[in-house]
């Protein structure tokens, strides 16, 4: 007989650099391995491992939370749940699913895990009141690091709402686990400190004079190969323009020519008109440029 076991619900939180996507990483191997032990099929998805951005998904080598789960983008009312056909084939992958990681959750708003909780019930066939459909959900991120996208303060997740029915799938429903040690700049303490100081600093807070003398000294000319901030993209541009230069010998500018499809015969005709800032510079590289003939 199966033990029947409560699902898991955890918010694994911490600053940057406390090791957040190794240990979702570890979490996904190690479990994958325990659960295949337990299935019928060693090959049955039983983790999944999501993010709400293509480049966030990339990152931990995951899928988008959007295409893992059959979610449109619009996230209107009509689409929480799937027609039975395309609800069968998203079964065929998740009817063993027993966990679901969803990273970079600070930009996952309360409509957005709405979906996630409709489609995990649909897949799971449980309308009950079953949470996720009985699938644990660990949910890891930081909600100092970016919100979600064009959304109001009272949907972001960690804002109390009761008046909000989603409001249930987040407040007082997850336990949290926060990771305090920073590892990726362990080897300067000091700096990891300072950066901790600025994760939580609020916009009345004055920084010390220490912070102020430590970030003072970053300003400046550095090694070109090293990273460098810069409040305006101008300035971004400016830097970027000026590396360019440094490892080409002259520059090529290249009119565009912009066409569009014609509606009737299908086929890409030339525009009378050309689109607006459709010019730019291709740069030539000594390494890559193919030489005449001599």
């Amino acid at each position: 007989m199966e033990k029947h076991t409560e699902p898991l619900h955890l918010f694994i939180t911490g600053g940057a650099g406390t090791g957040k996507s190794h240990l979702i990483k570890c979490i996904q191997y190690e479990a994958t391995r325990i659960l295949a032990q337990t299935s019928e099929n060693p090959d049955d998805l039983t983790v999944l491992l999501t993010a709400p951005t293509g480049t966030a998904a990339f990152n931990i080598h995951g899928l988008t939370i959007h295409s893992a789960l059959g979610i449109f983008k619009t996230l209107s009312p009509d689409h929480a749940t799937l027609s039975e056909d395309k609800i069968n084939s998203l079964r065929t992958k998740l009817e063993n699913l027993q966990i679901l990681i969803i990273d970079e959750i600070s930009m996952v708003n309360k409509k957005l895990l709405f979906f996630v909780h409709e489609r995990l019930r649909q897949v799971k066939k449980r309308p009950d009141k079953c949470l996720f459909g009985g699938v644990s959900v660990i949910a890891v991120g930081d909600f100092y690091q970016l919100p979600p996208v064009k959304t109001k303060r009272v949907d972001k997740l960690y804002v109390d709402d009761p008046s909000n029915p989603s409001n249930q799938l987040w407040n007082g429903l997850f336990e949290i686990a926060e990771l305090d040690e920073i590892m990726r700049q362990r080897e300067d303490g000091l700096f990891a400190e300072l950066l901790n100081r600025l994760r939580v600093k609020q916009k009345n807070e004055s920084l010390t004079l220490f912070d102020k003398r430590t970030l003072t000294h970053c300003f400046g000319d550095g090694p070109d190969e090293a990273l460098h901030i810069y409040s305006t993209n101008a300035e971004v541009d400016n830097f970027n323009k000026e590396m360019i230069m440094k490892l080409c010998t002259e520059s090529k500018l290249i009119e565009a020519q912009d066409f569009q499809k014609d509606k009737t015969s299908g086929k890409l005709t030339l525009k009378k008109e050309s689109i607006a800032q459709s010019q730019m510079y291709v740069f030539q590289y000594l390494s890559f440029w193919p030489r005449e003939q001599e």
